[in-house]
């Protein structure tokens, strides 16, 4: 009876030592994650570019690989979202390693076009990662999708690492009955970071834009979630149905509604990615 007394005893002490340590690792994430969320641009920042817009972000963990980065410089507006390697801290690191980058190549100059502002990033991460191509590095690295806008003439640029842009732009048809169209912009398929193709460039698209135009930039989370009646992914077709039905909604109501949507569709299944979704109204 003492024996089991003592091995009672010790196992309590056991249980409160490793309560603490998991006590201290959660404080230590949230901590991160307050740090993460205050790198990310201020919605009133975002506010003063003279737009209506919405931006879903739902980290699966305390901090979240999946990033936003929006500035104004020149009369430009630059937006990029992210998807960085991994999710939890290692990608929240990778996630803070590409705003510090970005906000870096386009204070160095502004004449950067959007493929040019990719190389530059690339190149940073490859070089600041050790990346040389060889057995057992570092394969860390991030899809991406860029635009630069220009209100004044209407245009945009656009690059992309794996992530598209699309655009929903209202059309009158034959009958004069207004109808709706997504236009898709695709990335390049090679990521920011160490790939094969590190000796192509990206490429810059230009797209002329007209008023009441609606981007949305959306990494593969939402996508990619699994639904738990069909097991099945939600699919990238799914979601470019589902923007083209909600665009000429308020855009508290677009956001609410793409939340809704992806809640719906997992139902009890976990998240198992980061999931962001950027939407402006031009």
């Amino acid at each position: 009876e003492e024996e089991l007394r003592q091995n009672l005893d010790m196992t309590m002490e056991l249980n409160e030592v490793l309560s603490k340590q998991q006590r201290e690792i959660t404080d230590s994430i949230n901590y991160a994650s307050r740090i993460q969320a205050a790198l990310l641009p201020p919605v009133d920042l975002i506010k003063q570019l003279g737009h209506e817009f919405f931006i879903l972000y739902k980290p699966r963990s305390i901090v979240s690989g999946d990033f936003y980065w929006i500035t104004q410089r020149n009369n430009k507006i630059i937006i990029a979202i992210a998807d960085c390697t991994g999710h939890g801290v290692p990608g929240g690191f990778m996630s803070m390693l590409g705003m510090a980058y970005l906000a870096e190549i386009v204070n160095q100059s502004c004449d950067y076009n959007s493929g040019e502002i990719l190389d530059q990033l690339r190149r940073r991460v490859v070089d600041s990662l050790h990346q040389y191509g060889k057995s057992g590095e570092s394969k860390d690295g991030m899809d991406i999708a860029l635009c630069i806008i220009e209100s004044e003439s209407m245009s945009l640029q656009f690059s992309g690492a794996y992530n598209p842009l699309y655009i929903v732009r209202g059309t009158l048809n034959t009958e004069g009955i207004k109808t709706s169209e997504l236009l898709e912009v695709k990335g390049d398929r090679m990521p920011i970071g160490y790939s094969p193709k590190l000796g192509n460039s990206f490429t810059t698209n230009n797209v002329s834009l007209q008023r009441n135009d609606v981007i949305y930039l959306v990494t593969d989370g939402f996508q990619d979630q699994i639904s738990n009646t069909t097991r099945q992914k939600f699919k990238r077709s799914r979601l470019r149905d589902l923007l083209v039905e909600i665009h000429e909604r308020d855009f508290e109501d677009q956001k609410n509604i793409l939340d809704l949507a992806f809640v719906a569709y997992r139902d009890d299944y976990p998240q198992i990615d980061d999931v962001l979704a950027f939407g402006m109204k031009i």
